[in-house]
């Protein structure tokens, strides 16, 4: 079994945090970039910068939105994941993620099945979450991460 974390005296000399992905030994001071999970000595990483969840209501007109501020602006839309839990705020089945197309909300019987990736647009300051227009589904969970560059 190799070794996947080190810190304090880094292996090529520093030191610091670095993690090597699965299988890949973390003391070989060669390591390509492309095989560590983490490494303190990157100048770039991406930190949490919010994360929550918000119940959507239904529309009562057709496009509607609800609305989640982040707090400041960004220069340009972070990475944000979205996604919309069934109706019990449970993953029925992890192994299968359906992208929510616009143009099918209210034509489908089974949105509330299994996750899927939320209906949302991005902003540099919000994130707006597609309200169903379609009473029959009622409101739903909408769960999001923001991830910001440090």
């Amino acid at each position: 079994m190799v070794q996947r974390v080190v810190y304090g005296a880094l292996p090529g000399g520093g030191h610091g945090l670095r993690v090597s992905r699965p299988g890949f030994g973390v003391l070989n001071p060669s390591l390509p970039p492309s095989q560590l999970s983490f490494d303190s000595e990157w100048d770039r990483t991406l930190k949490v910068h919010m994360s929550g969840s918000v119940t959507v209501p239904v529309a009562t007109g057709y496009p509607q939105y609800t609305t989640v501020s982040f707090g400041r602006t960004f220069s340009s839309a972070p990475i944000c994941l979205a996604w919309q839990m069934n109706a019990t705020g449970q993953f029925e089945n992890p192994n299968r993620v359906r992208f929510m197309d616009q143009s099918l909300i209210g034509f489908s019987t089974d949105w509330t099945d299994d996750p899927i990736v939320a209906a949302c647009r991005i902003y540099t300051n919000r994130i707006e979450f597609l309200r169903h227009f379609n009473t029959s589904f009622g409101a739903y969970t909408a769960r999001y991460i923001v991830l910001e560059g440090v």
